[in-house]
């Protein structure tokens, strides 16, 4: 069973993803598609990977629970910024925007990464600046990279408020929400 740990992107930015993906999606295929009829939703994963055993899930999620009540939240939500969209140049395919946390958020992404792929058989490839994944392109490049660089597109900063545990698919594909946790602002 292959799940993710990740922040939902909500409220005005997740309009702002969806809106771009859909722009993206009339130009050419994408593997990740967003919106109501879409097969992912937008996210920021923290850890992937496949699991271990059939048990491994409750124990995923319980120290996923214990992680999210040492969060640095104080005084509020804290937010995740974005940067500018663009095509990465690794494999040409996947349509990113890098994310950028405050660095206590940074900090405790990264413990509990590390804390987490001890539950995967092997964990999945994860970058280490964090992002945001819009699309999956094959074809029509030139297309999607003047699309990106027409510059249409500006995702305002979220309030990061829960972690999800989820089905995770191919292509970094969120699934359906198994466990949804409140963080500890």
């Amino acid at each position: 069973m292959k799940v993710g740990v990740n922040f939902p992107v909500t409220g005005a930015a997740r309009k702002a993803c969806d809106e771009f993906n859909a722009g993206l999606l009339a130009l050419t295929g994408s593997r990740v598609s967003f919106g109501m009829d879409g097969n992912s939703s937008p996210h920021v994963t923290i850890a992937m990977g496949t699991l271990r055993g059939s048990g491994d899930l409750e124990a995923l999620i319980a120290a996923v629970g214990r992680a999210v009540s040492g969060f640095p939240g104080g005084g509020g939500p804290p937010v995740m910024a974005f940067g500018p969209v663009y095509r990465e140049d690794l494999t040409g395919h996947y349509v990113f925007a890098d994310v950028a946390f405050p660095e206590q958020v940074r900090q405790w992404r990264t413990k509990t990464q590390n804390d987490l792929e001890t539950f995967f058989v092997e964990p999945a490839r994860t970058t280490d600046v964090p992002h945001l994944t819009l699309g999956h392109v094959s074809d029509g490049v030139e297309k999607v990279d003047a699309f990106i660089n027409a510059g249409r597109v500006a995702i305002p900063e979220c309030g990061l408020l829960s972690v999800d545990i989820s089905m995770s698919g191919p292509k970094g594909i969120k699934q359906s929400v198994l466990k949804n946790l409140s963080l500890a602002l």
